[in-house]
């Protein structure tokens, strides 16, 4: 009786894990400081939350020094290209 009434939840559920892929398996745009920008920002959270985002060069600079002082990992160069790579992928819309 109880498994006939609820019977939509299961197609509901494997719609929502599909859902739930396809958003985590989001790619980065190709460019220079794509594995950098992977490396640093997905060892803490999900890459969504980069491409989520829309920021000028300086407010890039702003995120990542901040991320920086809470354990992001790389070199001055690195952050760096970092920055750039986030400023011309995901910078404010036109």
């Amino acid at each position: 009786m109880i498994a006939s009434r609820h019977k939509w939840i299961l197609p509901l559920l494997a719609l929502s894990c599909g859902l739930a892929a396809l958003v985590y398996a989001q790619e980065l745009p190709d460019g220079p400081g794509k594995e950098l920008t992977k490396r640093m920002c997905s060892a803490c959270h999900p890459i969504t939350t980069v491409t989520g985002k829309r920021a000028s060069k300086d407010q890039w600079g702003i995120i990542v020094d901040r991320m920086v002082g809470i354990g992001a990992k790389g070199t001055d160069d690195e952050i760096e290209a970092v920055i750039d790579y986030l400023a011309a992928n995901f910078g404010p819309k036109k």
